[in-house]
Formats: C-alpha cells, structure tokens, sequence
C-alpha cells in the first residue's frame, strides 16, 4: 500500500506577502515570449511545483514560492519561470517571473488541469522555456511528494485519500530529455523526500550534471530562493548557485530561524559517480561473498546504520522507509567487520562518496548524514519496485539485500 509522503509537511504563512489577485491572461504562449535574439541570458530557472493535497496549504505553498521568485524577478541574464498546480481543479498556471509580479496578475497563463504524474505536463512546460528563452545555463527545481526510487510529483487531484499518479524515475527522465533539449541541465533541484540517494542519481544522470536533493524528508518553502536568486542577477555563476542552494537554507530564511531539521547535499553526475556505482558494486560481491560466515557482522553494521531524523520522528506514523545514508553503513561495516575484501571496498566507497558530493549541509541532528542515501532493508523482504530500479540491475546491490 502507498505510504503518504511527509514532503512541504510544514507550508509558511503568507500574511505578510498576501498577493493582490487579478485576471489570468488566457493569451498564447507567444504572447509571454522573451525576444532572445538580441540579449540572450545567463540562466533560465524553472521551478515546476505540484501540491495538490492539502486542503488550502499548497496554494499558500505555491504564493509563498511565487513571492520570493518575485522579490528578485526576471532579469537580463536571469530567467524565472513558473508553473504551479494547487488544491483546486483546473487551476493550473504557467508565469515568467517579473520583479514584484503580483500574485496572478499580468504575466500568468492560465493551463487549466495540470496532470502532473504524467509526462506532458513537464515536458511541455521546460520546452515552453527553453524555446522562449534559451540561455546558456539551466536550473530545474522539482517541487512535489517524493519517494526515492519510487519516483516524484505525486498527483492526488486534490484528494489525499483518492487515486493519485506520479512520475517514476524512468518517466522523469523522459520529461526532462524531452522538455529541456539543450543536453544536460546543470542542475536539476528536488524539493521532495528521499531524493538524495544513488538510486535516484544513477536514474537522472543521463539529463542533468548536478543533482540537489535531500537524503531526509524535506520540508516546503525551506530554500531561500529570494536570497539565492539575487546572487545571480548579472553573472550567474554556477559553481556557487550550487554550493547556495545547498548552505543557504541553514543560514537564511524562515527555516533557519525554525531550526527544521534538515539535509541537502549536491552530487555531482560524472565519471566519479560512475566509479561510485561501480565500487558499491563490487562491495555488495564481497558482502554476499562473505555472508556463510560474517552473517552476523554484517546484520549489525546493517541495523547499526542510523535512520536520518526526521524519519525517527515520524516512524510511528509512516514506517520505515530503509533509507540510510551510505558513508554511515560503510562506517559501521568498518566497526563490524574484520573481513579485508569488505573493509577495503567500504573504504573505496567511502572515498568515491566524497569525490561526487560537491557540497553538503545538514542539521546538528542529522549526523549520520553525509549527502548520499541508499536503500537498505535488514530483513531480507525487498521492494519489487526497488529491484526494477536502473541502479539494481546493474548493480548486485538488490542480490546482498535479499541474502540478508
């Protein structure tokens, strides 16, 4: 049975932006188009949100994101663009950003039902973007429930306990390549939960170069877009977009005064990562390997991996979802173990880990975290959905977790 996803559990109040509402434009896409010929810009930043299951919340949610993309607005060398669908059905909107852009006002198109656990609604709106406005860097933020290896942009239709579809890993793929055709993005930013992991990694790597994302739950309205953003008006520079979007929510923004347990990390989706998912590879052989006679070892390096904060919290309510970060497994597989096949490929990953996690910030409480998750089930049951995952078919990983 679907487990509900705890993402944007905690939506911000918008009294002190309250928007002013006026007519949605119904006109063409033309109509909103961006002549590039003459200036072409730096960076497009397309943020594609999708909360359509919480009584009201999620239009706060969606205003509340639109207020801080408005506070900087779209500039010479900076194009933000919106697309949203909320609680209501059919309320769907396109918008490029302007600065101090009234909620609803001039600029916004009017979509309709954005069916967002399918891939023409993604698709259609990054290549409303990039034919409109190219430019020569690209970030795409992905606001919506999250699952890891279950995918993303979970579509209730405004009815949490009703049917619901999402995008899997495989389907987000599809949208992107297709939407965004300029090659690799360069960052592609999951506002979800549980997107931090190899899994995920391994499935997107072919559409973006970094992946940002959170290892824990996550939380709506946690990045500071409003201050990220400014930074970036003239000369984007990429290289500290990332390390922002990455460190900024610990130190500026509501959620940083809330003190929200966090995690976000930046992994970088190069022939580093490759030798990553290699060398989990080869340690997942040496653990099977080894398990007739380090059954016991390797069960407690397993159950002595931590489960991220927030996930302890909120176990009573939602389970467990077997994601646990990779370093800290390693870690306690070095404890554990004595066996120099497993020790030397703990080791190795561990060092590949730190190669591709280009930046990485957590909470006090989140210790255990270290950028990248994977999944880790101890009881031998896994997933069937997890063994059709790119990640377990090309790797033995699937195989170590049902010899458990």
């Amino acid at each position: 049975m679907h487990k509900r996803f705890l993402c944007f559990g905690l939506l911000l109040s918008l009294s002190a932006c309250a928007p002013r509402l006026a007519p949605v434009s119904t006109a063409p896409l033309s109509a909103l188009s961006v002549n590039n010929a003459a200036t072409k810009q730096g960076l497009n930043a397309a943020f594609y949100y999708a909360m359509d299951d919480y009584n009201g919340k999620t239009l706060e949610g969606a205003q509340y994101l639109h207020w801080q993309l408005a506070q900087v607005g779209s500039q010479q060398q900076l194009g933000l663009y919106l697309s949203a669908d909320s609680d209501e059905k059919g309320d769907g909107i396109w918008s490029r950003v302007s600065p101090q852009q009234n909620w609803l006002g001039q600029g916004f198109l009017k979509r309709g039902e954005l069916d967002t656990g399918r891939t023409p609604a993604l698709r259609d709106f990054l290549s409303w973007m990039s034919r409109e406005n190219p430019a020569q860097h690209t970030l795409v933020t992905l606001s919506s429930h999250g699952g890891g290896y279950r995918g993303i942009m979970y579509d209730y239709d405004g009815n949490v306990n009703g049917p619901y579809e999402n995008l899997s890993l495989q389907q987000t793929v599809k949208a992107l390549d297709k939407g965004f055709q300029g090659g690799r993005m360069d960052v592609l930013h999951l506002a979800a939960c549980m997107m931090a992991t190899i899994e995920v990694a391994d499935a997107l790597k072919g559409v973006t170069q970094v992946l940002n994302a959170s290892e824990d739950f996550s939380f709506g309205g946690s990045t500071p877009w409003e201050y990220i953003l400014a930074a970036h008006t003239t000369q984007p520079n990429m290289s500290r977009l990332i390390q922002d979007t990455v460190k900024t929510p610990f130190t500026r923004g509501a959620f940083a005064q809330q003190e929200v347990s966090q995690t976000w990390s930046a992994i970088q989706l190069n022939q580093d990562f490759e030798q990553l998912v290699k060398g989990v590879d080869r340690l997942a052989k040496a653990l099977i390997q080894a398990l007739p006679t380090e059954s016991a070892s390797i069960q407690r390096a397993v159950q002595g991996t931590s489960m991220f904060a927030s996930m302890q919290k909120w176990s009573d309510h939602y389970g467990d979802y077997n994601q646990r970060d990779l370093v800290d497994f390693c870690q306690q597989l070095l404890m554990h173990s004595q066996n120099p096949h497993i020790r030397e490929d703990a080791q190795m990953v561990m060092a590949q880990v730190q190669k591709v996690v280009v930046a990485e910030a957590h909470s006090p409480d989140q210790g255990m975290a270290h950028g990248l998750a994977i999944y880790l089930p101890s009881n031998g049951q896994v997933d069937p959905e997890y063994r059709q995952s790119l990640f377990a078919r090309r790797t033995l990983w699937d195989e170590f977790l049902e010899k458990l």
